[in-house]
């Protein structure tokens, strides 16, 4: 055997002990990326996330489980169409989703075929009417009404409804109008030169609209008796000009029944975009299985439920790290829990519930689906992001998320992931002792301590006040009540309210900025003059009574136009207490439900909770009557 040389051996073993050397690392240095089911994504603050720019629906997997929707019989009677569907494992989610179920994330149906047919790179001449599932549900009449123009143009131009009416209308029929369930008698294909009025029965260049405003019994001809196979988009001119939403049971199209639709990325379809809902991003410390027990420490649920819903069993989750804020925290798997969800009478569905989980692209109220941890592998150390997505009815409202799941990407241990909205994208300033809020608003936010001072007990209004004195449902006397308790009992709330450098003496049971114009106001109405930073200095418990009242008022009509994002309907009751008490505390600017914090720890959340409870408590003693 020949023997192999010294140099020779020695760089031998150096590049073995180096393959082995990169192969250890690779296994214990953390993953950088998640992995992806084939789903394109970008680098994000640092995260991979979805790139919205490249997927569309039809690039999105086929959903892993099967299920159907079924609508009870009362509500289908409050409804144009029937939303019956039903899909398979395998199923694309283009042929499920239809075109109302993002009317209001998506808002699809403001888009024409002119549009999508460039981003999808569709050539609108080589498309059948038949591969356009709309054609199929329109009628002469809807036809003519959503067309622009097309009531202008003759019968002989409009290819379909010439052949439509030619083989409805044949003098050699011995009824004029033979109906729908007649049929289709042959299968012509646009105007024949030699068929004249006599044997058609009605005038081929005769404008479609002045046809049909004389023939007014033809109006519900049906277009799905034609072989829609023989006929392309522009043998009815400017259908490509149609904004979807303008055609007949629009709601009711699928997706994929859209041509091209299922081509264009996600986010050209929203007019804004699909954008992260927000910018909080953590580290996946761990990932546990299903073992998992009493977890309640979550950041998964449904906007029904709100983002905190505790798991008692089946806990299969990733917990949280890196970022403070989410510290371990959990996201539990909605492939065990399921909570409340949907909204309108079509919550109903599915028994009211959907897989807990988060939204983390879109707009508040309007998500286009719901992000859910799906498979979680403690093993391996993963877990399968997927997205579920639900069925929208303008006159019903909107089932739960529960059509999916549809695999998304896999996240493993040490990658960092999205978890969007979670605290506001506002900075938090200490603002060097002033414990304000750095946020804009009518007023700086009070930091939720009041100085230990025994002459404000005299201030409080008592519980034992009248119900009768409300503004848009709310007992106004009880509110008082329960900001002046809450200020008064609260941790921490400074004497002094900062803003841009200036600072103003807090006053009176509510802790209201003393320049605040509803107190100058009801100041120089009860003679003025006095020391504000004095509450013995001749200013009655009317005074800040009033003030307070006229500011809470204000809030509250604010509040009310707002919409709440957990019922996706103007706030009102418990909610409404809770996002008036948000704006006083922390201004107009606030996000809804923000956890902001101010210099003392105390978030803005915390405290708008703490009044509505106190609301109902002295609602409660009032022996108030809703």
């Amino acid at each position: 055997m020949n023997k192999i040389s010294k140099p020779i051996r020695f760089g031998y073993w150096a590049l073995t002990g180096l393959a082995l050397l990169l192969f250890i690392s690779g296994m214990l240095l953390p993953g950088l990326n998640a992995q992806t089911t084939g789903v394109p994504t970008l680098t994000w603050n640092q995260t991979q996330i979805p790139n919205w720019g490249e997927i569309t629906f039809g690039s999105l997997p086929p959903i892993s489980q099967g299920g159907r929707l079924i609508v009870s019989p009362d509500l289908l009677q409050q409804s144009e169409y029937d939303p019956y569907r039903e899909w398979q494992v395998g199923t694309p989610i283009a042929q499920v989703l239809t075109l109302g179920d993002f009317r209001q994330s998506l808002r699809i149906q403001e888009k024409n075929l002119g549009e999508i047919a460039p981003r999808s790179n569709l050539n609108l001449q080589e498309v059948t009417l038949a591969q356009f599932g709309a054609i199929r549900l329109q009628t002469l009449k809807s036809l003519v009404s959503a067309v622009p123009d097309l009531a202008k143009f003759p019968l002989s131009q409009i290819p379909p409804v010439y052949d439509l009416l030619v083989s409805e209308l044949r003098s050699d029929n011995e009824n004029l109008n033979l109906g729908l369930a007649q049929g289709y008698s042959a299968q012509l294909v646009s105007y024949v030169a030699s068929d004249v009025n006599g044997q058609v029965g009605f005038d081929p260049e005769q404008p479609f609209g002045e046809f049909l405003l004389n023939s007014p019994h033809l109006d519900s001809l049906s277009l799905s008796s034609l072989p829609l196979e023989n006929y392309n988009i522009q043998d009815i001119p400017n259908l490509a000009l149609t904004t979807l939403g303008n055609l007949n049971n629009w709601e009711a199209v699928t997706i994929a029944d859209v041509p091209g639709l299922s081509s264009v990325p996600l986010n050209e379809l929203s007019p804004n975009g699909i954008q992260a809902a927000g910018p909080m991003i953590a580290t996946v410390d761990i990932a546990l299985g299903p073992q998992e027990k009493n977890r309640r420490n979550t950041v998964s649920g449904s906007d029904v439920e709100g983002f905190n819903v505790p798991c008692e069993s089946e806990c299969a989750h990733i917990e949280l790290a890196g970022n403070p804020a989410v510290h371990g925290k959990q996201w539990i798997s909605g492939k065990y829990q399921q909570v409340r969800g949907g909204h309108g009478p079509l919550a109903t569905v599915n028994g009211g519930m959907e897989p807990t989980g988060r939204f983390l692209f879109g707009e508040t109220g309007e998500w286009p689906f719901k992000v859910v941890l799906w498979d979680v592998s403690e093993k391996d150390g993963t877990a399968e992001l997927t997205l579920f997505f639900r069925v929208c009815m303008a006159e019903l409202g909107c089932t739960p998320y529960f059509m999916g799941p549809v695999p998304l990407m896999t996240v493993n241990e040490r990658d960092s992931v999205l978890l969007g909205q979670l605290l506001p994208a506002l900075s938090v300033s200490s603002g060097v002792g002033s414990g304000s809020l750095s946020v804009s608003g009518e007023f700086s936010a009070p930091t939720n301590e009041m100085l230990a001072n025994p002459s404000v007990q005299s201030w409080l209004p008592t519980p034992t006040k009248s119900c009768d004195r409300t503004y848009q449902g709310v007992v106004m006397d009880a509110l008082g009540t329960a900001f002046s308790q809450v200020v008064q009992s609260s941790a921490a709330i400074d004497s002094q309210s900062c803003r841009s450098g200036e600072c103003v003496e807090r006053v009176g049971p509510y802790r209201m900025p003393a320049n605040h114009p509803s107190l100058k106001q009801a100041i120089a109405a009860h003679g003025g003059g006095a020391d504000l930073g004095n509450p013995e200095a001749g200013l009655s418990t009317a005074v800040f009574d009033s003030a307070f009242l006229e500011t809470a008022m204000g809030l509250i009509e604010r509040s009310a136009s707002q919409i709440d994002p957990v019922t996706v309907r103007p706030f009102s009751g418990d909610r409404l207490i809770e996002r008036v008490a948000q704006l006083y505390f922390a201004g107009a600017a606030i996000p809804i439900d923000s956890l902001a914090v101010d210099s003392f720890g105390n978030t803005v959340a915390d405290h708008s909770t703490r009044v509505a409870a106190g609301y109902r408590s002295a609602y409660q003693q009032m022996n108030c009557r809703s």
